[in-house]
């Protein structure tokens, strides 16, 4: 009998991208969706550190993650 861990799945990593450069920057149009996330179900551990390293990843990319407004989510649905 072995009392070793069994290994987990080998999942690939690859090199995160610069971002984009440009002169134009806009500003998120509400709260940063990391600093709004709050875990009530399942493992908060785990679920935390996904939530850093995929807002990591984005912003390594330049984009920002964020809340939109109501009146964002109405007229996103008009067009």
């Amino acid at each position: 009998m072995s009392t070793q861990p069994a290994a987990g799945p080998d999942i690939p990593t690859s090199p995160v991208p610069e971002a984009p450069k440009t002169d134009r920057v806009r500003e998120a149009p509400g709260p940063s969706l990391i600093t709004e996330i709050t875990v009530d179900h399942g493992p908060r551990d785990l679920l935390g550190r996904f939530f850093l390293k995929a807002d990591t990843a984005a912003r390594a990319r330049g984009i920002t993650l964020s809340f939109g407004t109501f009146a964002d989510l109405v007229d996103t649905n008009a067009r």
